[in-house]
């Protein structure tokens, strides 16, 4: 019996529908990217990914406020 696919990550599922997403979109006319802009583009998508996972990491509910709050005050003349 052969052995199931090992399934890719959702970090890796999520990077590689994002760079579909790009290759899709902005490809156009150009055709594939480079090596060298598919490698920066994999660096970017991956910055982007671990900042969302982060956030996401963070437990927040719908009664939390912001850390700091705003309060617009007049110029001082």
């Amino acid at each position: 019996m052969a052995e199931p696919e090992p399934q890719p990550a959702p970090a890796a599922e999520s990077l590689n529908a994002r760079l579909d997403f790009v290759r899709a979109r902005h490809a156009g006319p150009l055709g594939e990217l480079s090596d060298e802009a598919r490698a920066r583009l994999e660096r970017a998508l991956t910055a982007v990914q671990s900042s969302a996972d982060a956030l996401a990491a963070f437990p927040l509910t719908n009664a939390d406020e912001p850390a700091t709050i705003f309060f617009a005050r007049p110029r001082e003349s």
